[in-house]
């Protein structure tokens, strides 16, 4: 499939080198010095249609949730913030008519003046100018949505193939799906390679590496950034994810967990030793999760009684709204959850950064593999449950 041109003039501008002696791979990264020392900020902005309220700036945590840095009150819809930072990081403005929240907007602030204008009615859509680091990732983050645009396209082409039994051309698209799939993983990584000491690339692997990339080859771009980009919180991050992966590989034993039930009661992991078993990490506001559920279900109505089942982990916080999940997708397996969605205790003993994310373990409690999704699944568990 031909790329739309703009998306090829794109991927060539990512493709070029930074600066004259090359770009930085994971052979040279640590051999080009980078000095980052705390330097100051200044982000002025504007928001039509509230003149007064308040302009709450917050620091991201990647964990989830933000971490309040400064306040200032709106006049006549204009206000000015500033602070200091050693590298650049995505930090959040949350504006307020001083009864609620009216939105956010949330972008990489640099040691720069910046920049940002933005509406009432459409807070979160606004424009922020001055951050070279946000420029380079509405960049880079365009590249993708070509790619994204693409799939989904196709996406829809092979269900109606599906639901015609057209089986064929539902193959030919599944094809076409995954080349697109695999070019779009294959510019991550060179880009990421490329850009070994830039502030914005251990995000970027943070955020799109970590649980599709092999983990010898996370391991090199992890040891490859540039030793200073230590000061990055996302560096950090990477890092210990890498430490993570190395001890739920497959092959590896599954860690034990134990979190409550629906009915509060505390449900272990190792509660399901003796059978293969899917731990299965969703929540009740993910549609891809939900998407998926039915296959889930038909795999386990299918093998249950061959020696399989299925241990739920909800990212839900909404107790309410889980528990109904549970009842509408028809999920009449084991289920826990401490409801702190993204800061579950039991995702980040396993390095969940996406939902849905499945781990197949088999009687003894070892990893046999990861994601499995479809018709894939089942075609493992009638492998091993013969």
């Amino acid at each position: 499939m031909r790329l739309p041109l703009l998306l090829f003039c794109l991927i060539t501008l990512f493709a070029c080198k930074d600066n004259k002696k090359g770009p930085l791979t994971v052979e040279n990264a640590g051999k080009i010095p980078i000095k980052i020392v705390e330097k100051p900020f200044k982000i002025n902005g504007n928001i039509d249609g509230l003149k007064d309220g308040t302009a709450v700036l917050k620091l991201r945590q990647f964990e989830g949730g933000y971490k309040t840095i400064d306040s200032v009150a709106l006049a006549n819809g204009s206000f000015s913030l500033r602070g200091k930072i050693k590298i650049p990081e995505i930090y959040a403005l949350i504006f307020s008519d001083g009864k609620e929240d009216q939105g956010k907007m949330q972008f990489f602030v640099d040691p720069a003046e910046i920049t940002i204008n933005t509406t009432r009615d459409k807070i979160s859509a606004g424009t922020v100018t001055g951050s070279v680091t946000e420029g380079k990732f509405k960049a880079f983050q365009k590249v993708l949505d070509g790619w994204d645009d693409q799939i989904d396209e196709i996406y829809k082409k092979a269900a109606v193939a599906e639901k015609a039994n057209e089986v064929a051309k539902e193959k030919r698209y599944q094809a076409q799906m995954d080349s697109l799939f695999d070019a779009k993983q294959n510019f991550i990584v060179k880009h990421v390679k490329s850009h070994l000491a830039e502030p914005l690339t251990p995000y970027i692997a943070l955020r799109y590496l970590t649980n599709s990339l092999p983990l010898p080859e996370l391991t090199e771009i992890s040891d490859g950034m540039a030793p200073q980009l230590g000061a990055s919180r996302y560096m950090k991050q990477l890092k210990q994810f890498v430490e993570v992966r190395i001890k739920t590989e497959v092959g590896k034993p599954a860690i034990d967990f134990k979190l409550n039930d629906p009915e509060g009661n505390p449900l272990a992991l190792s509660s399901t030793k003796g059978k293969v078993v899917l731990l299965d990490f969703w929540a009740s506001w993910c549609g891809p999760c939900r998407v998926e559920n039915p296959n889930v279900v038909a795999a386990y109505n299918k093998f249950k009684d061959k020696g399989f089942t299925v241990f739920g982990v909800s990212f839900d916080k909404n107790k309410e709204k889980w528990l109904a999940a549970i009842e509408k997708d028809k999920l009449t397996w084991g289920h826990v959850s401490d409801l702190k969605g993204w800061d579950s205790a039991a995702g980040k003993l396993y390095g969940v950064r996406s939902i849905p994310h499945s781990i197949l373990l088999d009687k003894d409690g070892t990893i046999l593999a990861k994601n499995l999704k479809g018709k894939e699944l089942q075609e493992k568990l009638a492998q091993i449950l013969k």
